[in-house]
């Protein structure tokens, strides 16, 4: 049996395990139905992965596929001009989903095939970083104040204070110690005169934008191939959680940038062919390591791990080759890290553990106090979250909800970069001689792609690390568009499914639940935690903050969405954490309660305690009723565009409670 001969069998055997797989946990009851119908979109990667693998093989990599039949730089114009019509068409409409819809599709065609017929890399670049730039900045224009996860609040509110006080001290949440973040934004706002949402949220497309070139440089390095580098740089346009960060910008998202550049620089270091060049190299990396730790410090952290995994692989690899004398594995055997090489990465670390003692309040002890306080039983994991319906009915699943899931731009994205992925572990597979010798990032890599996918278990904080992880999956995710693109001129009706395909990945990747979570059409009607104010909801905000600091002698409080938009309006913050969530209605202390009708339309957190180890967080959903009963009922002493602010001075019990079976 040959070798591709195996691959064929492994991509069979993998497409009826997945099948069995599922069909197995659906009928002992491990998971409900519609779960498992969701899981489909692993039935629906292992067919596209297969049948890429079948309709590639037997075609050399080498071989050309003709010319174009549009030249590289009039590809290139088409893009940019499309692009450029499409934010247009979004400004002058003020919706994004129609200009979107015509533009993407169109465009990733002809990325494409600009990649399947080595168009050219520049043109290529400046087409992919088009294809990335255009649906972020559009949401940006179609936004009034996203903020995703709700530090982005935060990072006005330190903005503000840099911009208006001028020295680091005066970030807060103790970014006065990471400070690299701020103060580079800050310039951007200060010399850009702009206003710190607006900062941020352009300097975050910016950066990430920078993916793009940076992916095909560090790709082609390591594989020394400009069309997997660029079919990386396309990769990078397909990852949503790279868009989603590109618009709620944080300190993690900028140092993921830099360490990916200094990756390169880093990746660099074996081949420099002089003196010169490699001292270049050094110093750059050396330089960048004070830039990175003023920065983040979550980031190295979470490095950590895969590449250990890394060079674990990679050593046990040369171990295999050196005993068991596998020839696919004889050139990792010759891969050696040499000290001079490791210098930057080594001394890194070492400054990074030296600032982190430094400022131990942050960061030390407050990990060490929690992991002492697991390991001796002081605290327990929590019981999870808890939800409360105050007159809303929640959506109940069903059959029907879990195929529609699948057909929605997220479920049809996940179903392709499954293919996609599977096809560049089959291309690894049937290559070995040319990929062994990466098989310790190559491994890591596919060890990491199912974090990209939904799970059905919860795990806090885990977007931190698949997007650290971007940067490896890259990798995999490159070669798996360059072997669907990779058909022969006999074979065109190959080709034209491969180019559907990258199109069909590219397109519905700007429309996930994630990236498109202000648009209601593309995804399932159900509540969900509020992201994006619009301009007025902000404004009322901000004329709430003003009312609070002007009547600042009783507590206010109020959820945490609202806490913390409070926060990026007023210095200090007017608000604290009194709110509770019961079964039996929301409580608060006596003082100001702020109540906002978007309540009505969403799932609200409330989140109360200030450390690891005293958080609580609990949900609502309330239904128009209950809140218009409610505040009917209550003395509101200040209101502005759907925002009320509540005065109670005996305190507030049974908000949003029964009342009679009112619903």
């Amino acid at each position: 049996m040959t070798g591709r001969d195996r691959v064929l069998l492994a991509a069979v055997g993998l497409f009826v395990a997945v099948v069995a797989a599922i069909a197995a946990v659906s009928y002992l009851g491990v998971i409900a139905l519609p779960t498992a119908i969701r899981t489909g979109f692993a039935v629906a990667a292992a067919a596209i992965g297969l049948g890429v693998y079948l309709g590639t093989r037997g075609v050399d990599p080498e071989d050309p596929v003709g010319t174009p039949a549009v030249s590289s730089h009039r590809t290139a114009k088409l893009v940019v001009a499309g692009g450029a019509l499409a934010i247009a068409a979004t400004a002058w409409t003020g919706e994004r989903l129609l200009p979107l819809l015509a533009f993407l599709p169109l465009g990733y065609l002809l990325v494409a095939e600009q990649i399947r017929r080595d168009g050219g890399v520049g043109p290529t670049l400046v087409s992919a970083a088009t294809l990335f730039v255009v649906p972020v900045y559009t949401k940006y224009l179609t936004t009034g104040f996203y903020f995703g996860g709700t530090d982005t609040f935060a990072h006005v509110d330190g903005l503000n204070r840099l911009l208006s006080v001028g020295y680091g001290s005066a970030l807060p949440h103790g970014y006065d110690y990471f400070p690299g973040f701020h103060f580079f934004v800050g310039a951007v706002s200060l010399f850009g005169d702009l206003a710190p949402y607006d900062a941020i949220v352009l300097t975050g497309i910016a950066v990430l934008a920078v993916l793009v070139p940076v992916a095909y440089l560090l790709v082609t390095r390591v594989f020394g191939d400009s069309r997997l580098g660029l079919a990386a740089a396309v990769g990078v346009t397909v990852f949503e959680y790279v868009a989603y960060h590109a618009l709620y910008f944080f300190p993690q998202a900028l140092a993921f940038v830099l360490v990916v550049v200094v990756g390169y620089a880093m990746v660099s270091l074996p081949g420099a062919t002089t003196t010169r060049r490699f001292r270049r190299y050094v110093t750059y990396s050396v330089g960048m390591v004070f830039v990175l730790v003023s920065i983040h410090h979550l980031t190295y952290v979470l490095l950590l791990v895969p590449l250990a995994g890394v060079a674990v692989v990679s050593r046990a690899g040369a171990s295999v080759a050196g005993r068991l004398d596998v020839p696919q594995l004889a050139d990792l055997a010759d891969v050696r890290v040499r000290l001079r090489w490791a210098f930057p990465a080594v001394f890194g670390a070492a400054v990074l553990v030296a600032y982190l003692v430094y400022s131990p309040s942050l960061i030390l002890f407050g990990i060490a106090g929690f992991a002492y306080a697991l390991t001796t039983g002081l605290v327990a994991v929590g019981d999870g979250v808890s939800a409360f319906f105050y007159g809303a009915v929640p959506i109940a699943d069903s059959v029907a909800r879990g195929l529609t899931w699948l057909v929605t731009p997220t479920g049809i994205y996940y179903s392709v970069l499954g293919g996609v992925l599977l096809a560049g572990l089959y291309e690894c597979l049937s290559s070995l001689d040319r990929y062994a010798r990466y098989a310790g990032v190559l491994v890591v890599s596919f060890v990491a792609v199912p974090l990209f996918f939904p799970l059905p278990v919860e795990v806090p904080q885990l977007e931190r690390l698949v997007f650290t992880l971007t940067a490896f999956v890259l990798f995999p995710l490159g070669i798996g568009i360059a072997r669907t693109l990779r058909t022969s001129q006999s074979h065109r009706r190959y080709a034209v499914v491969g180019l559907v395909l990258v199109a069909t990945l590219g397109t519905t990747g700007a429309f996930t639940q994630l990236t498109a979570d202000d648009i209601g059409a593309v995804y399932l009607e159900e509540r969900d935690t509020q992201s994006e104010m619009t301009d007025g909801e902000y404004g009322a905000v901000v004329d709430t903050a003003a009312f609070l600091e002007r009547h600042g002698r009783a507590p206010a409080t109020s959820d945490y969405v609202t806490r913390r938009s409070v926060e990026s309006a007023t210095f200090p913050s007017p608000m604290n954490d009194g709110l509770r969530t019961e079964a039996d209605g929301l409580s608060a202390p006596p003082g100001y309660l702020v109540v906002r009708s978007s309540w009505a339309d969403h799932t609200v957190p409330v989140i109360t305690g200030d450390g690891l180890l005293e958080t609580r967080e609990t949900w609502f959903s309330v239904s128009q009723n209950r809140l218009d009963s409610e505040l009917a009922d209550r003395n509101v002493v200040h209101a502005t565009d759907e925002t009320y602010v509540l005065y109670d001075d005996d305190g507030y019990e049974g908000v949003f409670d029964d009342r009679g079976g009112q619903s």
